[in-house]
C-alpha cells in the first residue's frame, strides 16, 4: 500500500503600521511574515510626528487598550494580519497610578500633564483592594514615607513622571468568645487584632456548664473546626473570629446502698458520662435483709424518690446517684396450738408483717383439756419459751411464731377408804394435780377389820377394781380418786397351785469394760411360767451406780394382742410413769424422757395388769447402758426381778447379784488365752439362781 501525505506551506501574513493621527512623516513599509514567524517591531523610521503630542511606541489597538509594543519588541506571527497605531501622549509627564500590593480591581489609567499644570488626583476608581487592608489615599512612596495624597487633592506637575502608590491601612477583626451553653460565669470579653497578627487565645475565665469541664476553645460550636487550648496562638485573618467553648461531658458516679442490709453486697459503683443512659442493675451481691424481701432501687432510703427496677434506665444528671435497696416487710404466721387440747378449736393462723405488733388472741374457740384449765400461750410447748396472756403484744419477728396453748393442772383428791375397818385411821386426803404421779399409801394408821387382813387399796370397794400397794404408783385422773381398803378374810388363804420354776436370765454383750464403754444387757425367759392368767406382772431391771441407761428395745410379745402395759422409770427422787398403755404385740424402743435426762435410773419396769398363760414365750428384751467415770477394778452388778400373782399369792424371781461386769483401766490384751477364764467366770455368774418362793406380798421400794 501507498499512503500519500498532504503537504502544507505556510501563508504569509502582513505586519501593517498605522501613524494613528500623525500630521508629518511617514509610517514603516507594510511587511510580510510567515504564519508562526518571529516578528521585530519597527521603531519610528520614517519620522512619524503629531502636532502637541511625543511618539509612545506601537499598540494593537488605535486607543491604547490593546497589546503595547515598543521599538524592537518581538512576537509571533499569528495567522491575519496585525496593524501595529503609533501611539501618542500630551506632551509633558504623566501621573501613574501603581496598586502597590492590591490583590483585586484596577489602578486609574496613566494621565499625561504639562509641567506646572495642576494635577488633580483620582479617587479609587478601579476598586483597587487588597486583603486585610483598607484604600487611604495615595502616596509617592511604596512605603508611604514620601507625599501622600487624598482623593481630589491638588499638586503642581513636575518635570518628571509621577507614580501614585495606593496606600493601604491594615484592618482590625474580633475575635468573639461564645460560651456555648454555659450556664454561669462570662465569656472572655472581644479582643479587636489587625490582619496578620499574632492572637494568643486566653482561658475560658469564669465560665462554668453544668456537667461539664471546659477542655478549650474551637472555631465551630460543635467542635468540627479548628481547636485552639488557652494560650494557644494564631494569625488574624481578614474576617471576625468567633471561638466556641468546647465543653467534654463529665462522669458521675451510680452508688448502690443496701440500705440497712445485714448480709450480701451492694453492686459496684460505677462511673457514668452525663447524659448517657444508666442501666440499672440487679440485686448481683445477693444482698438481705432479716424479714425483708428486695423489691428494687429508690433515690430515697425512705423510698420517696425515684424507684427502679433491676434493668430500667435513666439519663445520667450532672451529679452522683446513689440507689438505695427497697425492703418490702415479710409476713409470717402466728399458729395457734391447741398443745394436747381434746376439745374446741384453736384460733386460725394470722399473717402479720415482720416486726408489726401482734395482739395476741384469747381462747376464742374454747379450747379444754380435761383436768386443766387454760391458762394463756407460750412459744414452748412445755412453757419454757416466752409466755403471753391474751391481749398482750409482741414484734412479729422473721419467722413463723407458734403459740401453744398452756395447760395448768388442775387440783384433784386421792381420798381413803377404810371400807368397813372396825379399828385405826385411814391415810389423810391427798391434793394431786392431774397428770401427776401419787404414790399410794400404806396402812400408816393401823387400819383393821376384824376377822380380815389389810391387802392394800383398791379402787373399788368390792375389790373389783384396780389393786394398789403400799409404793405402787398411778397418775392422777382428772377427777377425785377413792381408795378403798381391800380386806381379805383370814380363813380364806389360798393354798397355791405349783408355780413351774421361772429360768430368767441376765446377760451382758461383754465382761470387761473401761469408762465409756456401751454396755448391752439381754433378758430372756421373760414369759409367765404358769398355766394360768397371772396379775400384776413385773419385769424390773435395777442398774447399779456407774452405769447409765442409754435405750430399750423391747419386742412384740408372744400372745401379746390386746395386752398393754406401762414403763415406770426411778431415780433416787422417785418412781414415774415414763410411758403408759403400750401395746404388747408390737415392738417399742423408748429412752430417757427429757425429765430424767441426765440422771441415774435406779429401776426400769414393765407393768402388766394381767397376762395371759405363756405370754412371751422366746422374747428378750434388750437394754444399753454406758460406764459412767468411776473408779477402775470396780465391779457393777446390774440386777434384775420378775414378780406376780397368782391366786392371791405373790411370786419373784431374781438373779441374785449375778450379770456382773468389771471395769478395768486399760484394754485387756484379746489373745484366746487370756480371754477365756473370764469369759468362762462370766458365762457362770450369768446364770440365773432359779429361785422361786410363793409368799405373801412382798412390797418393792
Amino acid at each position: 500500500d501507498v499512503t500519500l501525505y498532504a503537504q502544507w506551506d505556510k501563508d504569509s501574513y502582513n505586519v501593517i503600521y498605522n501613524g494613528n493621527g500623525s500630521d508629518s512623516g511617514t509610517a514603516p513599509a507594510t511587511v510580510a511574515h510567515e504564519f508562526d514567524t518571529e516578528v521585530k517591531v519597527q521603531g519610528n523610521t520614517g519620522t512619524l510626528a503629531k502636532t502637541g503630542y511625543i511618539f509612545g511606541g506601537w499598540n494593537t489597538m488605535a486607543n491604547g487598550s490593546g497589546t503595547a509594543y515598543a521599538a524592537n519588541a518581538t512576537f509571533t506571527m499569528p495567522a491575519e494580519n496585525v496593524t501595529l497605531y503609533a501611539q501618542w501622549r500630551i506632551e509633558g509627564y504623566e501621573v501613574i497610578y501603581n496598586g502597590n500590593g492590591s490583590d483585586s480591581g484596577t489602578v486609574p489609567a496613566p494621565v499625561a500633564y504639562e509641567i506646572d499644570s495642576t494635577v488633580t488626583v483620582l479617587n479609587n476608581t478601579g476598586s483597587l483592594a487588597k486583603e486585610g487592608h483598607t484604600f487611604i489615599g495615595w502616596n509617592t512612596k511604596a512605603n508611604g514615607s514620601g507625599t501622600a495624597y487624598a482623593a481630589n487633592a491638588t499638586f503642581t506637575m513636575p518635570a518628571e513622571d509621577v507614580t501614585l502608590y495606593a496606600q493601604w491601612d491594615t484592618s482590625s477583626y474580633n475575635v468573639i468568645y461564645n460560651g456555648n451553653g454555659n450556664d454561669s460565669g462570662t465569656a472572655p470579653a472581644t479582643v479587636a487584632h489587625e490582619f496578620g497578627s499574632s492572637v494568643t487565645v486566653l482561658s475560658k475565665g469564669a465560665l462554668v456548664k453544668s456537667g461539664h469541664t471546659f477542655v478549650g476553645w474551637n472555631t465551630k460550636a460543635n467542635g468540627s473546626g479548628t481547636a485552639y487550648a488557652a494560650n494557644a496562638t494564631f494569625t488574624m485573618p481578614a474576617e471576625d473570629v468567633t471561638l466556641y467553648a468546647q465543653w467534654d461531658k463529665d462522669s458521675y458516679n451510680v452508688i448502690y446502698n443496701g440500705n440497712g442490709s445485714d448480709s450480701g453486697t451492694a453492686p459496684a459503683m460505677a462511673a457514668h458520662k452525663l447524659d448517657s443512659s444508666v442501666t440499672v442493675l440487679n440485686n448481683t451481691g445477693s444482698l438481705a435483709k432479716l424479714g425483708y424481701t428486695f423489691i428494687g432501687w429508690n433515690t430515697k432510703a425512705n423510698g420517696s424518690g425515684t424507684a427502679y427496677a433491676a434493668n430500667t434506665t435513666f439519663t445520667m444528671p450532672a451529679e452522683d446517684v446513689t440507689l438505695y435497696a427497697q425492703w418490702d416487710k415479710d409476713s409470717y404466721n402466728v399458729i395457734y396450738n391447741g398443745n394436747g387440747s381434746d376439745s374446741g378449736v384453736a384460733p386460725a393462723t394470722v399473717a402479720h408483717k415482720f416486726d408489726s405488733s401482734v395482739t395476741v388472741l384469747g381462747n376464742t374457740g374454747s379450747l379444754a383439756k380435761q383436768g386443766y384449765t387454760f391458762v394463756g400461750w407460750n412459744t414452748k410447748a412445755d412453757g419454757s419459751g416466752t409466755a403471753y396472756a391474751a391481749n398482750a403484744t409482741f414484734a412479729m419477728p422473721a419467722g413463723d411464731v407458734t403459740l401453744y396453748a398452756q395447760w395448768s393442772a388442775n387440783d384433784y383428791q386421792v381420798i381413803y377408804n377404810g371400807n368397813g375397818n372396825s379399828d385405826g385411821n385411814t391415810p389423810a386426803t391427798e391434793v394431786y394435780k392431774s397428770d401427776s404421779t401419787v404414790l399410794v399409801q400404806g396402812n400408816p394408821g393401823a387400819l383393821a377389820k376384824a376377822g380380815y387382813t389389810f391387802k392394800g387399796w383398791n379402787t373399788m370397794a368390792d375389790g373389783s377394781g384396780v389393786l394398789y400397794r403400799q409404793g405402787d404408783h398411778f397418775t392422777m385422773p382428772a377427777s377425785d380418786v377413792k381408795l378403798y381398803a381391800n380386806w381379805v378374810k383370814d380363813n380364806i388363804i389360798p393354798t397355791p397351785e405349783p408355780v413351774k420354776p421361772n429360768k430368767f436370765m441376765k446377760e451382758p454383750n461383754k465382761i470387761v469394760v473401761q469408762t465409756g464403754d456401751i454396755v448391752e444387757y439381754t433378758l430372756s425367759h421373760i414369759e409367765n411360767p404358769t398355766d394360768a392368767t397371772i396379775t400384776n406382772f413385773v419385769i424390773t431391771d435395777q442398774p447399779p451406780e456407774g452405769m447409765d441407761f442409754v435405750k430399750g428395745s423391747l419386742p412384740a410379745f408372744t400372745n401379746g394382742a390386746g395386752i398393754t402395759y406401762d414403763i415406770v422409770i426411778s431415780d433416787k427422787n422417785g418412781s414415774r410413769v415414763a410411758f403408759d398403755n403400750v401395746d404388747a404385740s408390737v415392738a417399742f424402743d423408748f429412752t430417757l424422757p427429757e425429765s430424767l435426762s441426765g440422771k441415774h435410773v435406779t429401776d426400769i419396769s414393765l407393768k402388766f395388769s394381767s397376762v395371759p398363760a405363756r405370754f412371751g414365750i422366746d422374747n428378750r428384751i434388750v437394754y444399753q447402758f454406758v460406764i459412767s467415770a468411776i473408779e477402775p477394778n470396780q465391779k457393777l452388778v446390774n440386777k434384775g426381778l420378775i414378780s406376780f400373782e397368782l391366786d392371791g399369792v405373790h411370786y419373784e424371781y431374781g438373779n441374785q447379784n449375778n450379770s456382773s461386769i468389771k471395769v478395768i483401766d486399760k484394754t485387756i490384751p484379746s489373745t484366746s488365752d487370756q480371754q477365756s477364764p473370764i469369759l468362762f467366770y462370766v458365762v457362770a455368774l450369768s446364770i440365773v439362781s432359779l429361785i422361786w418362793k410363793p409368799r405373801r406380798k412382798k412390797l418393792v421400794e
